[in-house]
């Protein structure tokens, strides 16, 4: 239960548009603006640029969630 809960709080974390993440991360991104290039990271492109990390975190929650042999490897694993 536990690591399905934390998945899938991973993806609440991230999913646009209410995503903390991601506003954090565009904050960061201001903060550091003047030793990148000048773009300007929106929540548009930020959110974009995270939809792969949204598939890989989806994919690996229906695993988890529906083998349970993933999720107690580690448990039981030699």
């Amino acid at each position: 239960f536990g690591v399905v809960s934390t998945v899938n709080l991973a993806i609440g974390q991230v999913t646009p548009p209410v995503g903390v993440n991601l506003f954090v991360a565009i904050g960061v991104s201001e903060k550091l603006q003047g030793l990148r290039d000048k773009t300007k990271v929106t929540i548009v492109s930020m959110s974009k640029a995270v939809w792969p990390q949204i598939i890989a975190c989806v994919i690996t929650l229906m695993l988890v969630t529906y083998i349970p042999w993933f999720s107690t490897v580690l448990l039981f694993g030699k």
